[in-house]
């Protein structure tokens, strides 16, 4: 299901305001794959983590991580859902990234929020989802 302007615009833009200011490591990439890109670990575990890490989210510098988790719960998702990951990941124009699987577990939810203040079809970076 992809839906689109869901998140509430102020949320929206504090998240978008946060870019500029987290620290970017450039180098990450997904198991197995060659393509490397820019990664921001808000909170998480290795990809076969069941344990929820909103506590983490909650300690990190920026507070309006756990308030887009809060509303996630609110709006998306059912309260009690645990939260097994949460990061920002960057692409340099010119780059792509891989195919990969977020998880092998049956009955979990990828959310990917796309944080761009402007989208012209010429810059690329197409989603596809299988």
């Amino acid at each position: 299901m992809v839906v689109d302007d869901v998140v509430p615009a102020d949320l929206y833009k504090e998240l978008l305001e946060t870019l500029p200011r987290v620290c970017w490591r450039f180098g990450w990439r997904s198991f197995n794959q060659m393509a490397r890109y820019w990664h921001h670990e808000i909170a998480g575990g290795p990809k076969d983590n069941t344990q929820d890490v909103t506590h983490a989210v909650r300690r990190h510098g920026f507070s309006v991580y756990g308030r887009y988790v809060d509303w996630l719960r609110s709006e998306v998702v059912p309260a009690e859902t645990p939260l097994l990951r949460l990061y920002l990941n960057g692409h340099t124009y010119g780059t792509d990234g891989s195919p990969h699987t977020d998880t092998e577990r049956g009955q979990e939810t990828t959310f990917i929020l796309f944080l761009n203040q402007s989208w012209k079809a010429e810059y690329g970076g197409e989603t596809v989802i299988f």
